[in-house]
């Protein structure tokens, strides 16, 4: 292990790697040992700390990229006069911040791009004025907001994209007016909701924090012991071409956040 001397007086929350830069977003107001709020660019080689223009307060919690721009999700609103409310959009290359429209009403946790749309999953109802459920949707090409489905019913946590399919994890319990116990599977080609192995009933115990895909399979964490009424110690695999769950040995013992 190394210390890159971050110095942070609180919490991280998010961070993404760009060729030699890491990009880190949190509740923090100091980083490398300057006034530096919320979200920070650590250059690898150099080992030096750079502000992002100390324009948003509150709490950054979601980084994603789509070409020269970074996208910055949480539960943050301006300090300047733009509307960047709890989603926004920095400029890479003219070092600039631009809003999403007139941003989100509520909290952001987790960003995916795909393609020229870009997904956001959290707590939120309304999106530049537009109802949605706590899943939305901007085109990145004509700058416009759109639902997911209906949406859930309550906290989505953590986005995955599997092909042609969007996964969602969180502690909801309802995807429109169809049981799905903490798992939602939307796919992106039909803009319909798909079952997630139906057999087990989309039966989550608990939470789930963070998801990952490697080829046919999405791993996801969490809180949970069980699915379907099966042991399943906070760590899952579930396989799309055979649509089943499967454990990883015996799993751990305590709840994993990432």
């Amino acid at each position: 292990w190394h210390d890159i001397g971050a110095d942070m007086d609180s919490s991280v929350f998010g961070f993404v790697v760009r060729d030699d830069d890491l990009f880190i977003g949190g509740s923090f107001n100091t980083a490398g040992g300057e006034s530096i709020r919320r979200i920070v660019r650590y250059n690898i080689s150099s080992g030096t700390w750079h502000s992002l223009g100390n324009v948003l307060s509150g709490t950054v919690r979601a980084l994603a990229f789509s070409g020269e721009n970074l996208y910055v999700g949480g539960d943050f609103w301006p300090i300047s006069s733009k509307q960047l409310r709890s989603i926004a959009r920095y400029d890479l290359n003219t070092g600039s911040w631009h809003s999403l429209g007139y941003g989100l009403y509520g909290m952001v946790s987790s960003l995916s791009v795909i393609g020229d749309n870009l997904y956001l999953g959290g707590r939120f109802t309304q999106a530049d004025g537009k109802v949605v459920n706590n899943v939305a949707r901007y085109n990145l090409t004509d700058e416009s907001w759109h639902a997911v489905g209906e949406g859930v019913n309550d906290f989505v946590i953590t986005l995955a994209v599997s092909e042609d399919d969007l996964f969602l994890g969180g502690s909801f319990t309802l995807a429109g007016s169809t049981e799905a116990l903490r798992v939602a599977r939307y796919d992106l080609e039909t803009e319909t909701q798909q079952s997630v192995a139906s057999g087990l009933g989309n039966a989550v115990s608990h939470p789930i924090h963070a998801m990952a895909v490697k080829g046919d399979d999405i791993f996801i964490v969490g809180e949970f012991t069980h699915i379907g009424g099966k042991p399943f110690n906070h760590i899952a695999r579930y396989n799309k071409p055979t649509d089943s769950w499967h454990s990883l040995g015996n799993g751990v013992n305590g709840d994993v956040f990432d």
